[in-house]
Parts: structure tokens; sequence; C-alpha cells
């Protein structure tokens, strides 16, 4: 879809800029239809992939209470019919009236509903810690880099070609490491931040606390300033046995790690961690609040810069004089 509205735009790119006067038109129009793609493909993809609604049922109850206490917007919760061979769950949509939680038919098949409970409270963790729209910013950020880098070597291309040769390779490398490496990194982030937030979850469902726990022990009355911070011991290990169960029914070894997910071994370890040291869960929390800082930031910064050097401004400053006169 992208393409197809690239190609079309390219096609009139003349007449569109005559239409606007503003020979960035094309190309805002080009960005205006990626991000509107971005935006309804979740509507999309729920018809391409195999997926119904959840049935009426205990389950999807649970759910949705879960959802109401979460303050978790969405469309629907979908299965996800995958011929019994997934075990997974995912959300998509960065708007609330197009977003969906998928729940694979081998999970609801082979899981109890606590710990499908649990997988959900992950999910919801990717919405309410703001995981998509973050992403979003850190593919703007991208998009905003090449965009200044093309108009500040447009004429060195023709000036001194082998000069703009090499700086095109090190622009290829440095987004090569920003999304090879740092993105991985980011990621793997997030991901503990939603695992966090399921852990969270399950002891707002109602779980039960049957280990010594800093929550929910009477001792911690005491205000020490990391009240806000404490995980239930109980609800840490439930969910590190859902990540384990998932990891084993998928096939996958509980040490295997991949470029955007630590080891379920190393995640559970992690929680199991948070739960006795609440210290060391705030110091995890502002570590991933300054990540989001930074991305918005750079975004920012770079969609400033871009829109400085597409000459927006006096685009706007001409359109504003035309609508007042």
């Amino acid at each position: 879809l992208i393409l197809a509205a690239h190609d079309l735009i390219v096609h009139y790119q003349e007449e569109i800029r005559a239409f606007t006067r503003h020979h960035y038109a094309p190309d805002f129009l080009v960005g205006l239809a990626a991000l509107a793609v971005a935006v309804v493909t979740p509507e999309i993809l729920r018809w391409v992939w195999d997926t119904q609604r959840l049935p009426d049922g205990p389950l999807r109850d649970r759910l949705q209470l879960l959802a109401r206490k979460l303050r978790l917007r969405c469309r629907d919760i979908l299965v996800w019919r995958s011929g019994g061979m997934i075990v997974n769950a995912a959300v998509m949509g960065m708007v609330a009236p197009l977003r969906y939680v998928l729940i694979t038919d081998a999970m609801l098949e082979q899981m109890d509903d606590t710990k499908i409970e649990a997988v959900f409270g992950h999910e919801a963790g990717h919405v309410k810690r703001h995981h998509i729209q973050f992403f979003l910013l850190f593919a703007v950020i991208s998009g905003c880099a090449m965009t200044v880098f093309s108009a500040r070597t447009a004429g060195l291309a023709r000036a001194n070609y082998e000069l703009y040769q090499i700086l095109v390779t090190v622009a290829g490398v440095v987004l090569a490491l920003k999304w090879g490496v740092l993105f991985g990194w980011v990621s793997r982030r997030f991901e503990r931040q939603a695992d966090v937030f399921g852990v969270r979850t399950l002891a707002a469902s109602g779980l039960p606390c049957t280990q010594p726990c800093l929550l929910h022990a009477p001792q911690t009355a005491t205000d020490d300033g990391t009240a806000g911070d404490r995980l239930c011991s109980t609800a840490a290990q439930m969910f590190s046995q859902a990540l384990h169960e998932v990891a084993v029914l998928n096939g996958m070894r509980p040490e295997a790690r991949s470029w955007r997910h630590s080891s379920i071994s190393s995640r559970s370890r992690f929680l199991q961690q948070l739960a006795q040291d609440p210290r060391r869960t705030q110091r995890f929390e502002r570590t991933v609040t300054a990540v989001k800082a930074a991305i918005f930031v750079a975004a920012v910064i770079g969609s400033l810069w871009t829109a400085y050097e597409m000459k927006v401004w006096p685009a706007l400053a001409e359109m504003l004089t035309q609508a007042r006169g």
C-alpha cells in the first residue's frame, strides 16, 4: 500500500507541486500515506490473518474485566487461528478504535486461564507503556536523518561524487548500527518493562499471594520510598512459569535469546530479582524512562530539522497569509 501510494504520488508529483506551490509537497504526502497505512494495518491484518472474535465465556469475561481494571482500550480480543502451530499472543494498533489483542488457538488450548492472563498483561504493558508509539518515533528518527542527509548532500553528489559515496556509506553503516544493535537493545528493555507490567497485572487480577512478599507483607506498611515499585513474588513466579511454558510449547530453549528478546531464563531471573529488590525496579524504570525521553527528543529535533530543510515554515506562513486574504 505504501509503495502504491508512493508510485501514484510520484506519477503526479509535478501537478501536486503546481497545486500546492511547494517543492516538497509530494514527500509530505508519501509520509502521510505511510502513517495512514500504519494506523489502518491492524484492521487489514485481522482479515488477512485467520482470526475470529474470542467467544463469550469465562475467559473472555476475565480478560475484559482485566482490561477495564488496566484501562486498556481496544476494539476486540481475537483468536488467531494458527492450526495449533503457534503458542503466542500479540497486540497491534496505535489507536484504540483500531487496536486488537490476539491470542493464538494453541495458547487457548494448552495453557490455563491464569497464565493466559499473564500473557495478556504483558501485551497490555506494550500498550500502556506506549511501546508501539516509541517504536514509530524510532523509525521517524531514521526517516528524518535520511531526509536531512539528502538535502545537505544534494549538491555534493555533482561536485564531488567520491566524497558523496563515502558519506553515503557512512550513513548506511550508522543506520545499520541503529537498527541492528540499538533497536534490539531498546526492544529488549521494552519487553522487560512489559514483563513487569504483566506481573503487576497478575497481582491486580486477584492472584492469591502464597510466598514471602515485600508487596503484601505487613511490615511493608512503613513507607521507604519503594511502595509503588514493589512486585508480588507469587505473581512474578507465576509470570515466569507462563514465559517458560510458552517457550517449551513453541519448542524454544529457555536459554535462547534473539535480536529483540532476552532469553526466557534471563527474563524470569530478572523478575525474581525485582521482586526481591524494589530499588532495582526503580532503577530499571528510570532507565527505560530515560530511553523513551531520548527517543522522543531525538524525534522532535529530527522533525524540526527536517521541516527546516524542507522549508515547511515559509510554506505554512504563505498558506496562513492566503487564508487570511
